[in-house]
C-alpha cells in the first residue's frame, strides 16, 4: 500500500532540495524517498534516487534493483494484481510500466518533463487507469490518464484543466481522484467524454492520504496540523498538531496511524486523542508503508538506508485482521498463548484459496511476534 501522505510530502521536499539542486551523478548521500507495499502483501517497492528496488517482504532480500529512467525517479505504484510496477521521472518526462517479477519493460508512456518538481503516478485500485501529473507550479499542468487493458495502455483525451500538483491519489474504491493543488484539494469524480469534473473540498495542503473506506482524507501542509476531512460533507472532523508527527496510514478501524516522538501511535479521529499504548518504535525512519491488512509496517532507516519490517504484536489486531479476511475460524473468540503454535502451523499450511496471501502473511507475522514476546 502506497502512502501518499508524509511519503509524498517527504519525497517532494527531497526532490526540490536535493535532486534539482545538484547535478545528477555527483556523489551525494543516497536516500529512499518512497515505499510502496504490494497489494499481494509479498513485496515492497522502493525508490532510492535513480534506482527502483523490490524487496521480498519476509526475508527483506532484494528481488530487483535497476535504473528505470535517465534521472531521479520520483514515484512508483503497483498494479492491483501486483504483477506490474509503474515508475515516473520528471527528468525524462516518462511513466514506465515494468514486469514486477522480471524487471522487463512493458510500456513507456509520455508524461511531462519538468525541473520544478516530481512527476507523480498512481495506478487505479480497480486496475482500469493509470494517472500521472507533474508538479509544475508556474502555470500548472494537465492530468494524463491512460486506460489499461492487459498490457495495452491508451492515453485518453481530456480537457486542458491545469493543476499545480503537490500530490495525487485514487480513492481505495477507485471511484475518485484527489489532487493536492496549491489552491485547494480537488476531487475529480468523472473521467468520461474527455471532461474532468472536479470540485474543491478543502484549502491548500501538500499531501493526501485516503482512508480505507474512501470516506476520509488525511492531509498535511507545511508547518500546519494534520486535518481529517469528511469527503461526503467536506467538513474537517479532526485536527492533529503536526509538530514532530508523521503520517503512516489508516488502520482497519479507520483510525489514523502516526509516528510521534519516535513512537508509532493510533490517533482516534472521533475524540481527537492518542491511544494509550505504543505500537512500536520508529526512531530513525522517515518513510513508511503499511502492509495491506495493517499487520506490519515497513520503514527505511534514515542513516543506513536499511529496510526493516516489524509486526504489530497485538491480539486485538490479529482478530480484526482475521475477521477482515474471513479467517475467524483460526482464532475463535481470543488468541491464547497455548493456541499460538497450532495457529502458526495452520497459517503456514493454508492455501491461497483458503485465505488471501496478504492476510495470511500479516496474521503469521503477528502470531510469531506474539509467540516471541511470551
Amino acid at each position: 500500500m502506497k502512502l501518499s501522505m508524509s511519503l509524498r510530502l517527504f519525497a517532494t521536499v527531497v526532490i526540490f532540495a536535493v535532486c534539482f539542486s545538484f547535478n545528477f551523478g555527483e556523489a551525494q548521500n543516497r536516500s529512499v524517498i518512497v515505499l510502496d507495499w504490494s497489494p499481494s502483501g509479498m513485496m515492497i517497492a522502493g525508490i532510492e534516487e535513480d534506482q527502483l528496488i523490490v524487496w521480498d517482504d519476509e526475508t527483506m532480500n532484494e528481488l530487483l534493483r535497476f535504473t528505470p529512467h535517465t534521472g531521479y525517479v520520483t514515484d512508483v505504484s503497483w498494479s492491483p494484481d501486483s504483477n506490474y510496477l509503474a515508475t515516473a521521472s520528471p527528468f525524462d518526462g516518462l511513466v514506465k510500466v515494468w514486469n514486477a517479477q522480471t524487471g522487463t519493460l512493458v510500456a513507456t508512456l509520455e508524461g511531462e518533463r519538468t525541473t520544478e518538481g516530481p512527476l507523480f503516478v498512481d495506478w487505479n485500485p480497480n486496475g482500469r487507469y493509470i494517472v500521472s501529473i507533474a508538479s509544475v507550479i508556474d502555470g500548472g499542468t494537465s492530468v494524463r490518464l491512460w486506460q489499461v487493458e492487459g498490457e495495452l495502455f491508451e492515453l485518453l483525451p481530456s480537457n486542458d484543466t491545469r493543476f499545480a500538483a503537490y500530490d495525487i491519489a485514487w480513492s481505495p474504491n477507485g471511484e475518485q481522484l484527489a489532487i493536492a493543488d496549491f489552491r485547494a484539494i480537488y476531487l475529480i469524480n468523472s473521467f468520461t467524454d474527455a471532461t474532468l469534473e472536479y470540485e474543491a473540498i478543502a484549502p491548500f495542503h501538500l499531501s493526501i492520504l485516503w482512508s480505507r473506506n474512501s470516506l476520509f482524507i488525511a492531509a498535511t501542509a507545511a508547518q500546519s496540523d494534520i486535518v481529517i476531512i469528511n469527503v461526503e460533507n467536506r467538513q474537517v472532523i479532526s485536527n492533529l498538531p503536526l509538530g514532530t508527527t508523521s503520517l503512516v496510514g489508516w488502520d482497519l478501524d479507520e483510525q489514523l496511524l502516526v509516528v510521534t516522538d519516535g513512537q508509532i501511535r493510533e490517533w482516534n479521529i472521533t475524540d481527537n486523542t492518542f491511544a494509550d499504548n505504543s505500537l512500536g518504535q520508529a526512531l530513525n525512519a522517515l518513510v513508511f508503508s503499511l502492509s495491506p491488512y495493517t499487520g506490519r509496517i515497513a520503514s527505511v532507516d534514515s542513516d543506513q538506508i536499511t529496510l526493516s519490517v516489524q509486526a504489530f504484536a497485538e491480539r486485538e489486531r490479529f482478530q480484526a485482521i482475521a475477521a477482515a479476511c474471513g479467517a475467524e475460524q483460526l482464532v475463535g473468540e481470543s488468541v491464547t498463548d497455548a493456541a499460538l503454535p497450532a495457529v502458526i502451523t495452520d497459517l503456514q499450511t493454508m492455501t491461497n484459496e483458503q485465505i488471501p496471501p496478504a492476510c495470511a502473511a500479516d496474521l503469521l507475522a503477528i502470531a510469531e511476534a506474539l509467540q516471541n514476546d511470551r
